[in-house]
């Protein structure tokens, strides 16, 4: 690590940087930096710069929540330079850039860092993909709960529960760009796609009528959304 930081220091000054940008945005869309002279870079990499986590609590007009759970002023994070993401900016002008992560002073990522976040997601959509089964099939709960959907049995909203899986695998994608999670939403909406299909088929339109007796939550609206995305692709 320390070779690596020495490296870039050597890269960074023969460029002509004198200072590099860290910057991070806050839950507003608003980027705040905090500028650190490329010679105290390896302090900022390993230890970080103070900042305060009121920043958290700006709304998008600057002016801070004070009812926003993280409105305090007490307390110090250390905003942390990501040595990977150092990019030149303006190297005639002395300044090169990096993504900044914060930290809890003593105990570890800070919770509401956007950047651990997006890793703890990426986590647990690794999880998920683990778990999703080779006909795209992916729930907490047995396929045989649909079963009772269509033969009309008594059973809690299944597809109810599984709306809310494809719509936060989509919100995944959306927002965050996980071409991952876009993969395992379009391979369970497939699956259900196929189910509806092969239910209408055997026993009828009438009948699948009857089976939408139940809560569905938003289902149709996220399989459309899905669809739009599957004809792009």
């Amino acid at each position: 690590m320390v070779a690596a930081v020495d490296s870039v220091l050597e890269r960074l000054s023969a460029a002509g940087v004198r200072q590099v940008a860290v910057t991070w945005d806050n839950h507003a869309g608003e980027t705040l930096v905090k500028v650190v002279p490329l010679r105290h870079l390896p302090e900022a990499i390993a230890k970080g710069v103070g900042f305060s986590p009121v920043s958290d609590a700006f709304r998008s007009d600057g002016v801070i929540d004070g009812a926003h759970r993280l409105a305090r002023p007490d307390g110090d994070l250390r905003l942390r330079a990501d040595l990977e993401s150092l990019a030149m900016l303006e190297s005639q002008l002395g300044w090169a850039w990096a993504a900044g992560e914060r930290w809890d002073r003593n105990s570890g990522p800070y919770a509401a860092d956007q950047r651990h976040f997006c890793r703890r997601m990426e986590a647990a959509l690794a999880a998920l993909g683990a778990c999703q089964q080779s006909n795209g099939w992916l729930s907490a709960f047995p396929e045989e709960f649909l079963d009772r959907v269509e033969s009309l049995t008594p059973v809690w909203a299944p597809y109810y529960t599984l709306h809310k899986l494809l719509q936060g695998l989509l919100d995944q994608h959306t927002i965050a760009g996980s071409a991952a999670a876009l993969r395992m939403a379009l391979r369970l909406a497939l699956y259900i796609q196929k189910r509806v299909q092969a239910l209408v088929t055997s026993r009828g339109l009438e009948h699948h009528w009857q089976t939408l007796n139940k809560e569905f939550g938003g289902l149709n609206d996220v399989l459309w959304r899905l669809d739009l995305h599957r004809r792009r692709s």
